[in-house]
């Protein structure tokens, strides 16, 4: 049987908190990997908590902007 599921803090949590029996011997298979690391801090940092109805663009330009003068 096959399970979903995703790392977290270094440990795999299944989806739909399936659990497994105490000592089950499992095969673990990488099928996507996070593109993190290729993505500016910036963005990593509020990936996902930004409401939809925000333009992105706009506010990051006015973000460099203020920053760079």
């Amino acid at each position: 049987m096959t399970y979903k599921g995703q790392v977290r803090q270094g440990k795999i949590e299944l989806e739909n908190a399936i659990k497994l029996p105490e000592g089950a011997i499992v095969k673990v298979e990488l099928i996507g990997a996070a593109v993190t690391e290729d993505l500016h801090p910036d963005i990593i940092r509020f990936t996902g908590i930004i409401p939809g109805s925000v333009n992105g663009e706009e506010e990051y330009r006015k973000a460099l902007e203020s920053k760079h003068g």
